[in-house]
């Protein structure tokens, strides 16, 4: 079976992978970087960011982290501006990124349970 960089060629692409800091996130950040995209990490937990990003680079590949709640406009405008700022565009986009909520799901209110967080809107 083909890995995914062999199978995908993505070289002058730019992506951007929310909750790539770990996990499955981090997994499509490297599946990306290896088919030879350019990726704008995103992630809340900027000191992993930064460190899977560091690991990235010192691998030979294009990758840059932005660090932002997906919960907060602010910050989802604030990346996508950050990656048009580096990159000058966005081809891709991998929204990965989750919020957990734990509470009892007759106890959420309707808004709770249909999802209040922040849509990003850039």
């Amino acid at each position: 079976m083909k890995r995914c960089s062999e199978a995908l060629d993505f070289r002058e692409k730019v992506s951007m992978v929310t909750g790539g800091a770990s996990g499955i996130g981090l997994g499509i950040v490297r599946a990306l970087t290896e088919a030879g995209a350019a990726v704008m990490m995103v992630d809340v937990d900027r000191v992993r960011a930064r460190r899977e990003r560091d690991s990235l680079k010192e691998a030979g590949f294009e990758v840059e982290f932005s660090g932002a709640d997906v919960r907060k406009e602010k910050d989802c405008q604030k990346a996508v501006a950050e990656s048009a700022e580096k990159y000058g565009r966005l081809d891709i986009l991998v929204n990965w990124a989750g919020v957990m909520v734990r509470k009892e799901i007759l106890k959420m209110s309707e808004k709770k349970r249909m999802g209040s967080g922040a849509r990003c809107k850039s």
